[in-house]
């Protein structure tokens, strides 16, 4: 259980960590389209392109790394140990339960799947254009 202040703290700390947390993974989600676009079958990829995204992917994960680095330390000048750990379990509990429901609900989108594969959200129909 928490105090008043550990929870106003945690509350700070989730507020700051997570709006940074959302712009890495939109930033990812917006290469990984990228990537997607330019390794289409049949459409000859630019390698700048791609090596850029490609680059611009594992930068992402070395951040998203360091600002879970960063939360945790931040976290451990309020909460102890036992504390982080179960707070960590249940972060990973949610993120686990929301990847179900995603699944869930990409399944049961009906035939304007790709491929009819289940599971597989359909492609967004985009102008096609080379980024980067």
């Amino acid at each position: 259980m928490l105090t008043s202040d550990q929870a106003a703290k945690l509350r700070a700390s989730q507020e700051r960590f997570g709006t940074q947390r959302r712009a890495l993974m939109r930033q990812q989600m917006e290469r990984r389209r990228a990537l997607e676009d330019q390794m289409q079958p049949g459409v000859a990829a630019n390698a700048d392109s791609v090596k850029k995204l490609m680059d611009g992917n594992q930068a992402a994960r070395a951040q998203m790394f360091k600002l879970e680095q960063d939360e945790d330390r931040e976290m451990s000048g309020y909460l102890n140990p036992v504390q982080r750990a179960r707070y960590q379990q249940m972060r990973e509990q949610l993120m686990r339960r929301v990847t179900e429901m995603r699944a869930q609900r990409r399944g049961q989108m009906g035939p304007g799947r790709r491929g009819g594969e289940p599971g597989m959200r359909p492609r967004r129909q985009r102008p096609r254009q080379r980024p980067i």
